[in-house]
């Protein structure tokens, strides 16, 4: 599609516009808007690869966006309601720090836009080529009262530094990234960084590019407030009710929370099983016992329940060696004795709970330091010195539903 055609034949571009859902409401709350060329065969084409092509000229991206934009303006003071997400590349500030563009909102305020509904979408990648400038740019707007979404950051490349710097209202995470099974074992370590990141800068979480039943569920598991993408809708020339998609969303919470109460139902009969066949053993401990000889015999009960049994104290010390289950039976070996293991995450509130509920924890699914493998931990105190550790392997999780 050649670029020169585009500009000349600005009456065939057209705003589309995808809808931005509500986690709470489960309603729209605002819209993408997409620029759409309509060809003189009728077919209406995406102008992406126009605005992405290094060799289209800036003057023919800032004529094509400007004109987009302005119809866009007026279709939602007409239309529109809730936010208006805009797609803003660095021809739209780079050479008078976005004024133009400013006077041209301020000047549409006069027919009833209102400033506060906009939000600027700005790349990730936008931040950290130029930091300043773009930072610079952000904090203006949003002293006009515009919100700004960092867009484009996606699961194991995002530049958490630059986010910050930029204090955005809005931080889009990008769902491909789940596509990935690498990359998926990260993701949700991941997603809670950037939820506490956000949650610090008192940003919300906007997860785009949703394709799947299974991206909405890692959206909904990842705190995100707002949710974007094919699997809701595809971006359309007209709005929608504000409800359209609230009996879908409803029906796939039913299924998530059904999903989550199983697991949770099974990570508690799992409990059950544990401490049916454990307290008996811990009961009969002595404290003048040999916390090795301990751990073989418990290794010995579960069988091939666990495949690593360790003690530490209150403090993260590793008091015994480890117990492994090795080619069928349980061997003591001593290397990670004195080894301490209190940088884990959770550990000391994992202590602290332990010593005060009088109850067994079991941990979330990760990643296996050693055997690279997904498993859970179960840890239960033996005495108010000394804390059992049962690593649990991934056969064992998988032969038993909604473990993994």
């Amino acid at each position: 599609m050649d670029a020169l055609e585009i500009v000349m034949n600005q009456t065939h571009l057209v705003p589309y516009y995808q809808p931005v859902v509500s986690a709470d409401r489960q309603e729209i709350a605002g819209y993408e808007m997409f620029g759409r060329y309509i060809t003189k065969a009728s077919e209406t084409v995406s102008l992406a690869p126009f605005f992405l092509d290094p060799e289209v000229p800036e003057d023919y991206q800032i004529e094509v966006d400007e004109c987009l934009q302005e119809r866009a303006f007026s279709d939602w003071i007409n239309e529109g309601s809730g936010l208006l997400f805009l797609n803003i590349g660095a021809h739209m500030y780079a050479t008078d720090r976005g004024e133009q563009l400013i006077a041209r909102i301020l000047a549409w305020e006069k027919e009833g836009l209102d400033r506060k509904k906009l939000v600027f979408d700005i790349p990730e990648h936008a931040i950290a080529s130029d930091k300043h400038r773009v930072t610079s740019f952000i904090q203006y707007v949003k002293s006009l009262g515009i919100q700004v979404a960092i867009d484009d950051v996606r699961m194991g490349g995002g530049d958490l530094e630059a986010i910050a710097a930029a204090k955005p209202n809005i931080i889009k995470i990008d769902a491909a990234a789940t596509k990935d099974d690498e990359i998926l074992k990260n993701v949700f370590a991941e997603a809670n960084a950037m939820r506490m990141l956000s949650r610090k800068l008192g940003a919300v979480l906007l997860v785009e590019r949703l394709s799947s039943f299974h991206d909405l569920y890692a959206a909904w598991m990842q705190g995100g407030r707002y949710y974007q993408g094919y699997y809701i809708d595809k971006p359309k020339k007209d709005f929608q009710a504000k409800d359209q998609y609230k009996m879908k969303l409803q029906k796939d919470y039913y299924y998530f929370l059904d999903y989550e109460k199983k697991k949770i139902e099974a990570q508690i009969q799992l409990r059950e099983l544990l401490n049916e066949r454990l307290q008996p053993l811990i009961k009969n401990f002595k404290r003048d016992s040999s916390f090795d000889d301990f751990i073989l015999n418990m290794g010995r009960e579960l069988g091939e329940l666990a495949f690593r049994i360790y003690i530490c104290d209150e403090k993260g010390f590793q008091r015994s060696a480890n117990a492994l289950f090795k080619n069928g039976e349980w061997s003591a070996y001593p290397e990670d004795e004195e080894v301490n293991w209190s940088w884990r995450p959770y550990f000391l509130e994992n202590i602290m709970r332990m010593a005060v509920e009088k109850q067994g924890i079991l941990s979330d699914l990760y990643t296996d330091i050693h055997t690279n493998e997904r498993i859970r931990t179960y840890a239960v105190q033996l005495h108010e010195e000394a804390y059992i550790f049962i690593d649990l392997p991934y056969k064992v999780l998988f032969q038993r539903d909604y473990l993994l």
